[in-house]
């Protein structure tokens, strides 16, 4: 039997989208105490992170419509998009 890499529906995706909004609040802070090195290294890893919570719901999604809601599909697209491009655009600033 072939083993699923993504979070399964309930508790574990919906674990994996609430370390994604801690992150983002951890993100917020650092950026907020001007600790830039920091506040990258968060945002790189909550964002990954949050954007494989957000393929993981796709892929709920996409087998089972009744197993993951819209608000959990959006909700960690988001935080994905909100993270990794800070961390794009500090990149690429240098």
């Amino acid at each position: 039997m072939k083993k699923d890499i993504w979070l399964k529906p309930g508790k574990e995706l919906n674990t994996g989208a609430i370390i994604g909004g801690i992150g983002f609040a951890i993100y917020i802070a650092l950026s907020a105490l001007e600790w830039r090195g920091f506040a990258l290294f968060a945002a790189l890893a909550f964002g990954l992170e949050a954007g494989y919570a957000f393929l993981s719901a796709l892929d709920c999604r996409e087998k089972d419509k009744d197993s993951v809601s819209y608000n959990i599909v959006w909700g960690t697209g988001a935080l994905a998009i909100l993270m990794l491009l800070p961390a794009v655009m500090t990149i690429i600033k240098g």
